[in-house]
């Protein structure tokens, strides 16, 4: 409700922007770009906003849980991601 569509899940992405999540592993297996010359603490996550789609990325499960948190407080503080 936040951002105003229905989201869906999906395992691949599509030609309709996304937001996007998944351990760092699994980001740099279906998008390297997205993700070069990263790294991660422990539990830490990548919020950020390429090519119209939002990426969280983890370090970990709860690293990706942390990002999805925070992206849900910026989106409800009206805060851009870049």
């Amino acid at each position: 409700g936040m951002t105003g569509r229905i989201p869906r899940a999906a395992r691949e992405l599509s030609a309709e922007h996304a937001i996007v999540l998944g351990t760092l592993a699994d980001v740099r297996n279906a998008r390297p770009a997205w993700v070069v010359n990263v790294a991660l603490k422990e539990d830490g996550y990548l919020l950020r906003s390429i090519d119209g789609n939002i990426l969280i990325a983890g370090a970990n499960d709860r690293g990706v849980l942390y990002g999805a948190f925070a992206l849900l407080e910026k989106i409800a503080l009206g805060e851009r991601i870049t």
